[in-house]
């Protein structure tokens, strides 16, 4: 249930620990999720006893629905092999153990250039209040994302093994972060997300200031379209998603944009902002503009 090689460093994480996992055993007992636990219980026990390769890269698509996405263990986060499953459409996820590797039969993406930022989102961009900047904070901002949100229940699928996994891509040029600073210099919203080829996945967003976050993804997004970008993706359905002009693809054609894009756009290395792409206003994706 913990990680003998990330154990905890306190008392204090030792119960956030035992809160996390007992949280997370009951996510797992759902109704609506159980009819997925005899696969990941029966791909568990091949891994313990040495079959541990990423069996979901050989797993046949379309999934039954009984498995609700589930495809395998994923014994190596190492960053190749994290590419290689974020080139499948598939995410790794686990609130408790190992981390297994899902997919969701739809994906929830926006074309950068239509995003929908409404009059408060304008202003602040308009009013340089909001410092944004990208890959400056990177582990502070998935940490900042980790952290229980207000409300709602305190679980959460960044733990320390994907902290880990995850600046290790970072330090290869495959994730980002994008961060809003207020006027103090307090980081006071963005997230942090992996470059697959044309697309971006937006993997959690953290917010301690209205509209925070907002900002750090439109000035964001404002980028991805000027490089080029197809979509960035917001991996499942949510509300706040759909407002803002996001829209469900099927997986077939997700993954279809990735393997026609090329297999890496943006800047090489860290991430820079341009103080030339405006995104309070409106524009058009790069190749539309190149066409003009």
């Amino acid at each position: 249930m913990f990680s003998f090689r990330y154990p905890p460093r306190s008392l204090a994480e030792l119960r956030n620990d035992f809160v996390r996992v007992g949280l997370g055993i009951a996510y797992s007992l759902k109704p609506k999720r159980l009819s997925a636990l005899p696969y990941i219980v029966v791909a568990g026990l091949q891994s313990l006893v040495g079959l541990g390769r990423d069996q979901a890269f050989d797993t046949p698509l379309p999934l039954p629905a009984s498995r609700r996405g589930f495809l395998g263990m994923a014994p190596s986060l190492d960053p190749e092999s994290l590419m290689h499953g974020f080139r499948l459409g598939y995410f790794p996820f686990s609130h408790v153990g190992p981390k297994k590797w899902f997919m969701h039969a739809q994906r929830m993406v926006i074309e950068p250039h239509l995003i929908k930022r409404d009059k408060d989102v304008k202003r602040l961009l308009r009013s340089g209040k909001l410092r944004v900047t990208f890959d400056q904070r990177f582990e502070e901002v998935m940490r900042a994302c980790a952290e229980p949100r207000k409300g709602q229940v305190p679980l959460t699928w960044i733990t320390e093994d994907i902290i880990a996994a995850y600046v290790k891509l970072h330090e290869t040029g495959d994730a980002h972060s994008f961060e809003a600073w207020n006027e103090e210099g307090e980081l006071v919203g963005g997230g942090f997300g992996i470059a697959v080829g044309p697309v971006f996945v937006i993997e959690s967003q953290f917010t301690k200031q209205r509209n925070a976050s907002k900002v750090a993804m439109v000035t964001l997004l404002r980028h991805l379209s000027a490089w080029g970008f197809a979509f960035a993706d917001g991996k499942t359905h949510t509300d706040y998603l759909e407002a803002v002009g996001f829209a469900e693809i099927p997986h077939d054609d997700y993954v279809a944009v990735i393997r026609r894009g090329p297999d890496r756009l943006g800047p090489t290395g860290l991430w820079n902002v341009d103080p030339a792409l405006d995104a309070s206003g409106d524009w058009q994706p790069a190749a539309q503009t190149a066409a003009a």
